[in-house]
């Protein structure tokens, strides 16, 4: 009786390897985040009862030159403008950011392993 003809496996080199990037937004999506450093957060968008959103985009102050304390100030005021009408403050953090951050420290921690 001949024996049934299997399929070729697939040779390990043929998958995909995910990017780093990819590798850390698959981390980022999967873990609760509490709090944020405002240093790893890209944009916010403050959700209002009416349906409406406020975007604050974050990478785009710094990028016009404002400090991380400048930042601070005017996510703050921004929320205290719209407080009696939100529902919700969104927060979305810079992936580059957070590796760029969070790299280097793993690489020391796995270095000799």
């Amino acid at each position: 009786m001949p024996t049934p003809k299997r399929s070729p496996r697939k040779h390990p080199s043929n998958r995909t390897i995910p990017t780093a990037r990819a590798q850390w937004e698959h981390i980022l999506r999967n873990i609760s985040k509490d709090e944020v450093p405002l240093d790893l957060v890209g944009s916010i968008v403050i959700r209002l009862f009416d349906g409406g959103n406020v975007p604050v985009d974050i990478d785009e102050l710094r990028k016009e030159g404002f400090s991380s304390t400048e930042i601070e100030r005017l996510v703050s005021e921004r929320i205290n403008e719209h407080s009696t009408n939100l529902t919700d403050v969104d927060f979305f953090i810079n992936i580059d950011s957070v590796a760029s951050y969070i790299q280097p420290i793993t690489d020391e921690l796995l270095k000799g392993v």
